[in-house]
């Protein structure tokens, strides 16, 4: 019993202990991942041209506390000092 050249490269291109639908099921899965972030990207793209909205000049762009760094320890150590006790978000904005 002969074996072909062709059938010993077809036992050559799957990985030992892997099927050929494995390896198709696992194109598919990163197809699939990939338009996902392809989409999601493309729903997000308009957001980057837009500005601040309702109360971001409040908490954001006219807050004190934002635009140095003694701003940073005042966010953590002094309540009042933020339209709210959010420590950890403002210190996201900042």
């Amino acid at each position: 019993m002969t074996t072909s050249r062709l059938d010993k490269t077809e036992k050559l291109a799957v990985a030992p202990g892997h099927s050929s639908s494995q390896a198709g099921r696992r194109i598919k899965e990163a197809i699939a991942i990939a338009l996902l972030v392809v989409i999601t990207v493309a729903a997000y793209l308009p957001t980057l041209q837009c500005g601040y909205i309702w109360d971001d000049d409040f908490y954001v762009t006219n807050n004190k506390t934002l635009h140095d760094i003694e701003g940073l320890g005042r966010i953590w150590f002094r309540p009042g000092a933020t339209p709210q006790y959010y420590p950890l978000t403002f210190t996201s904005f900042w």
